[in-house]
């Protein structure tokens, strides 16, 4: 079988699956009677070396001169030339009935053979074949009419006009068969090519914005589906036709919009009213088809239709033939490519925007907590200043040593200064050769000092030292600001008990000038001021009183 295998297959690939399905026929007939031509031949000449019967000399000639014209039909199938090879089978099969007509006459094995050439045209051939091999088979029936009775009146008679009509139910029966098939392939052949080009629609479009896939569409619609014009109708949320999208004629890949005016009676409309394929022709009314172009004789408008809303109306048109059923499948299927991505679109669109409002409200209030950082640096770095200030120093150090208590530092040691300079974790080494580690004190981000530490000679600093300074610097500062709160809230205290009994006094006074003597007392007192001058003045009075200098 694996031997015989190339034999049966056929090289050639047809593009159309009809002409396929006939030359894979057409080769197997023909090597099948290549087969019974060798078959044929050796019978013949066993028979004629045993002396079973004689063949003649013609017969032989027939069967060894059939042999390269079916090898020779053969070869020209597998290199894909069909017609050829059927035009020379039918050409060979009139020339057999010609030949079986003249040498047998009017005889049975003549008329079954008229049919032959007829039946093999239906088969393989096209109409305008058939007709011409059913006109060449009722002219060889006229030729041997003629040189059987001398006469063409004859072909008249009952049995003739018989065969004429039998040849010509035959030939209409192939014609009709042949026509409706052939257009079936066709269309189908051209329904799986558009299909094709709309399979590729959602891989090949960039769903960058729906101007872009409009664009796509359009341009597909003309070059690739072959259409003469297209057009979107978009609707507004009032429900009408509001604007039209077209390709622009100076730029190819840019889309224009334009303000559309279309009634309620216009097949766009009807379209989006039943969300449903309306066709339209130029023979319908002006106003049904009022959108069409001048050039244009059939259209059809599909809604778009994205989460069951009517979006728009997409309008092809065509000068040359009416959209069938299968074209108009083809379209919806592209509408509903085109629904599928314009939900892309738009949800990738609303994506976008949310992304753009989140990062514009990141953005306020990254620069919010860099001003509130920045405003805590400063309150920071405020209240230490009153709270150096109001210990009467600019600055606080303190030292120890394992051999010594806690002492005031009176001076800024170079390691320090490195450090405040440097603003972060320092290992340096000292005039002693002593590795120190200088860690920078900071309070949210706001530097207020600094520790060193000094290391035992010949010790190498680790990171886990350095990390272990960091966290008891941390704490320290915690510590520190802790501190500073409890002496503010202790000061604060002190502030309002020392106003709390000034106004309890001066509340008890029943005369002014009492009032005024022990204002100046206590205020001399709480304030630790030398004297204290109080001045009321009365506008609506001509005189003005003073009183009050209370020496403290």
């Amino acid at each position: 079988m694996n031997v015989l295998r190339p034999l049966l297959t056929i090289p050639h690939q047809y593009t159309n699956p009809l002409d396929q399905q006939r030359a894979k026929a057409l080769h197997t007939t023909m090597l099948l009677s290549c087969l019974l031509a060798i078959a044929v031949f050796m019978v013949e000449v066993f028979a004629s070396v045993s002396n079973l019967t004689n063949f003649s000399d013609e017969q032989l000639f027939v069967v060894l001169a059939s042999l390269p014209l079916i090898l020779f039909v053969m070869m020209l199938i597998r290199r894909g030339y069909l017609n050829p090879a059927v035009n020379i089978i039918l050409f060979d099969a009139l020339l057999l009935v010609l030949l079986i007509g003249i040498v047998s006459g009017f005889r049975t094995t003549f008329v079954i053979m008229l049919s032959v050439p007829v039946i093999l045209a239906g088969m393989f051939s096209s109409r305008r074949g058939l007709l011409i091999i059913t006109l060449l088979d009722l002219l060889i029936l006229l030729i041997i009419t003629r040189l059987e009775f001398g006469d063409f009146g004859t072909v008249l008679s009952t049995s003739r006009i018989g065969i004429i009509f039998a040849l010509i139910i035959i030939v209409i029966i192939f014609y009709v068969f042949m026509g409706n098939l052939s257009q079936f392939i066709e269309e189908k052949l051209v329904e799986v090519a558009q299909f094709r080009v709309v399979g590729q629609f959602s891989s090949g479009v960039e769903h960058h914005d729906e101007n872009t896939v409009y664009a796509y569409l359009i341009r597909l619609i003309r070059d690739d589906l072959g259409y003469s014009f297209a057009q979107i109708f978009l609707i507004d949320a009032t429900g009408q036709i509001a604007r039209r999208i077209r390709l622009s004629l100076s730029q190819g890949d840019e889309v224009t919009v334009a303000v559309a005016n279309i009634g309620d009676a216009n097949a766009l409309a009807d379209a989006a009213r039943s969300k449903s394929p309306v066709l339209v022709s130029s023979a319908d009314s002006l106003v049904r088809r009022g959108h069409f172009l001048p050039s244009s004789n059939y259209g059809v408008a599909l809604p778009i239709v994205v989460q069951d809303q009517v979006i728009g109306v997409l309008d092809v048109q065509s000068n040359q033939e009416p959209f069938s059923q299968n074209r108009v499948r083809v379209l919806q299927t592209l509408v509903t490519e085109l629904s599928t991505i314009l939900q892309d679109v738009r949800q990738i669109r609303a994506l976008r925007e949310s992304l753009e409002a989140q990062q514009e409200v990141n953005e306020m209030l990254r620069k919010q907590l860099q001003e509130y950082k920045q405003y805590e640096r400063q309150v920071i770095s405020s209240v230490w200043d009153e709270y150096f200030t109001s210990r009467g120093t600019q600055a606080v150090g303190f030292n120890w040593h394992k051999d010594m208590n806690v002492i005031p530092a009176a001076d800024l040691p170079s390691e320090i200064s490195s450090v405040l300079q440097q603003g972060e974790p320092t290992v340096m080494t000292n005039e002693k050769s002593q590795q120190v580690i200088g860690v920078p004190i900071q309070l949210r981000g706001e530097l207020l000092g600094a520790m060193v530490f000094t290391m035992p000679p010949n010790t190498t600093v680790t990171d886990r030292q350095i990390e272990i300074a960091q966290n008891v610097t941390n704490r320290l500062i915690l510590a520190l600001e802790n501190k500073r709160l409890f002496e503010q809230s202790q000061s604060q205290a002190l502030r309002e008990r020392k106003a709390n009994e000034v106004a309890s006094l001066l509340i008890g006074a029943t005369n002014v000038s009492d009032v005024l003597d022990l204002a100046a007392e206590r205020f001399n007192a709480a304030l630790g001021a030398i004297t204290t001058n109080i001045t009321l003045e009365l506008q609506s009075l001509s005189s003005e009183t003073s009183s009050g200098e209370q020496p403290s």
